[in-house]
């Protein structure tokens, strides 16, 4: 069965793409850094997601497996979502390379708040990758990888009526 992976499970991932998917059927494994946080997940099984204002009941989630980069393994992942806050970015592009395989095709999906995620995104998928001693072996990886950017913009305000 295929998967879907969140690369961090804070308020974006957890929140808010894990809600979605869960709400689309689809088994999602969590990549935090953060074991305390990925020990919590696991051990709970299942979270809240309460909605501001009380617009909704309160909804759970429970469609997940959380995992730290060491533990990480995107054999059966058919999508990658990124949502670590653009500062992250290079540590995700160094964590990353290591676990793609050759001769696949990666789907990334960037859901990052800020006018320059393009900017950001290519830094840390391009420039993290020449900085770490892994490299040599993303360089030659027969793999492809499709970058999609989706933003809002500071300035934007999704909840007006």
């Amino acid at each position: 069965m295929s998967k879907i992976v969140i690369i961090g499970a804070g308020k974006t991932g957890r929140g808010f793409l894990a809600r979605l998917l869960q709400e689309a059927n689809e088994e999602v494994i969590l990549i935090d850094k953060n074991q305390e946080l990925v020990d919590q997940l696991n051990d709970a099984k299942s979270f809240n997601i309460n909605f501001f204002g009380n617009v909704r009941e309160a909804y759970t989630v429970n469609n997940y497996t959380a995992c730290t980069w060491e533990n990480a393994n995107l054999e059966d992942a058919n999508l990658i979502i990124v949502s670590v806050g653009g500062q992250n970015l290079p540590d995700v592009g160094a964590s990353l390379a290591p676990l793609l395989e050759d001769g696949k095709h990666y789907y990334i999906i960037t859901a990052e708040n800020s006018s320059t995620v393009l900017n950001d995104v290519t830094i840390a998928f391009i420039f993290s990758f020449e900085k770490s001693p892994l490299f040599s072996k993303w360089i030659s990886l027969k793999c492809n990888i499709s970058i999609f950017i989706y933003s809002v913009p500071f300035s934007t305000n999704i909840f007006t009526k």
